[in-house]
Formats: structure tokens, sequence, C-alpha cells
């Protein structure tokens, strides 16, 4: 028996009407200064996302084929070129499109930014390289995850590893003022 007025199966939902909506910001390009150059890591990371993409909606090729079946993966891309307010804007128009999860940015003080936006809207932020401390706050970036490892244990294993299998007593660091050198300066 079905529930149905005709006493037959309902009709399959296609379920190629629905689709996962992914928002992208990295940065391929770069300034010098004078020009724009191709970020070597920027690019890599990025064609690497979008050949994940199309390998999971190709479900013919037999890569990744049980990843989401029938749900095919949209995106809009943004290269912010490594600079906040492009990143920022980038942030703004795509929390206003009907994405699920926002991949980005590489950098942590890019990714705080995006955050601080895309918080308001519960939209999910997956960074694979941001790895600020600060990030970790989850009352400050309630949305933000990482795949990349939290500079603090990295600073922490780090020590460990010149201490224990070095045995050096210290060490001397050198580094720039950005947020992921400070827990370097602190460690």
């Amino acid at each position: 028996m079905f529930n149905t007025k005709s006493n037959t199966p309902p009709k399959r939902m296609d379920r190629s009407l629905f689709s996962f909506q992914l928002g992208i910001t990295t940065s391929t390009l770069v300034s010098n200064g004078t020009a724009m150059v191709v970020d070597q890591n920027g690019a890599v990371g990025t064609l690497a996302m979008l050949l994940a993409v199309d390998h999971i909606n190709n479900k013919t090729d037999g890569i990744l084929d049980n990843i989401l079946p029938h749900v095919p993966i949209k995106y809009t891309w943004v290269n912010v070129k490594n600079n906040n307010k492009l990143a920022v804007a980038a942030a703004i128009k795509m929390a206003e499109l009907p994405i699920s999860a926002l991949v980005g940015d590489f950098s942590s003080d890019t990714s705080m930014e995006i955050q601080n936006i895309l918080k308001h809207r519960k939209i999910a932020q997956i960074s694979p390289n941001a790895a600020s401390h600060l990030l970790s706050d989850k009352e400050k970036y309630p949305y933000f995850m990482r795949t990349a490892v939290d500079e603090d244990f990295l600073a922490l294993r780090i020590i460990e590893f010149m201490k224990k299998t070095m045995n050096w007593n210290s060490a001397g660091i050198v580094s720039d003022t950005s947020t992921y050198s400070s827990v370097y300066r602190s460690s």
C-alpha cells in the first residue's frame, strides 16, 4: 500500500535539482609592488581545490564517485590577490549568495577578516592554511574551521624537537610582526 491517491509508488524526486553552493576565496596573483605575479602556493592550492570539486562532480570517472552522489558542487571563486580589502569585499558579496560554506583564505589575517563577516550569516568557513592560534577562539570565530595545524601546537612540537632530539637549550628566532609569527616569539 502506498500513501498516494492512486495507490502507486510516489514519483522519485529528481535529486539533480539540489546542489551544494560553495564560496572560494584564494590568492593566485599577488602584487610585487610594480606588477601582479603568480603566487605559487596560492595557485597550486586553488588548482587542487578546483580539481577536487571537478572530480567529485564527475560521477563517471571512478574517482570520488560516492561523495555527494546526485548532488553537484557549484562554486563562486574570487581571486583576492592576498589583499584584505578584496577579501572583505568578496566575503560581503558571497554572504549574500546562497552558499553553504566558504573555503579560504590561505592567510590567518585575511581569514579573520572574512570570518568577521560570515559569522553574522552563520556561514561556515574552512581554511586550508590559516594557522593563527587566535582563530581557535570559538566566541570570536564561531564558524571557522581549519585543516592546518594550529600554530601553538606546531610551536610546541618544534621546541620539543629542539630540546629532546637536538639537545639544544636555546635558539634564536627571526620573525616579522604578523599574527602568524607572534606565537613563535612568545613561545
